[in-house]
């Protein structure tokens, strides 16, 4: 019930975003003499929900869960349940949003791994390694749900040992005595 409560207020969400840039729309179309054009990235977003809402909403989804990270990784079974729809029509979704550019989709694990990251807003910078394999480094909001866990786990894990080279040199010498 809460996931179609949540689907009900991105979409009423959605249509604010749209009255909004209609009235900017309408208002910049009044002035005679207008400064500055509205945001051509907001009149592209309208064109997106006129053209597939659903897209529209999975890049809400997308923008609104990347706080200040570069992607959201999410198995299509997870955006379909946060947008109470079907996982073929998340990918469709998210095959508008890679032909027109919006965002990026990278498979992690392999196409049928179920991850993916939806990487918004620019490319993911790929480096290249000696057997010609690229690899990527970038923070991402990952998303997942219980009901796709086999295990949730109970109890405390073990503390990992040092992370970086600050601590691992406090581990070391945790006087400072030799100088490191």
């Amino acid at each position: 019930m809460n996931q179609r409560v949540d689907s009900v207020w991105e979409a009423i969400e959605c249509a604010l975003i749209r009255a909004d840039i209609d009235k900017e729309i309408a208002q910049f179309n009044q002035q005679e003499n207008p400064i500055t054009p509205p945001d051509p990235t907001y009149q592209a977003w309208l064109q997106l929900i006129e053209q597939d809402d659903r897209a529209a909403m999975l890049l809400h989804l997308v923008v609104t869960h990347l706080g200040e990270n570069q992607a959201v990784v999410a198995s299509d079974s997870v955006l379909a349940q946060l947008m109470d729809t079907s996982m073929s029509t998340i990918k469709r979704a998210a095959d508008v949003l890679v032909e027109q550019s919006w965002l990026q989709r990278v498979n992690l694990g392999g196409p049928r791994s179920g991850a993916t990251a939806y990487v918004p807003g620019n490319r993911i910078g790929w480096a290249a390694t000696e057997q010609d394999v690229g690899y990527a480094l970038f923070n991402a909001t990952v998303l997942i749900s219980s009901k796709d866990q086999s295990d949730l786990g109970t109890g405390d894990l073990l503390q990992l040992p040092a992370s970086s080279r600050e601590d691992l040199l406090r581990e070391l010498d945790p006087e400072g005595a030799s100088g490191l």
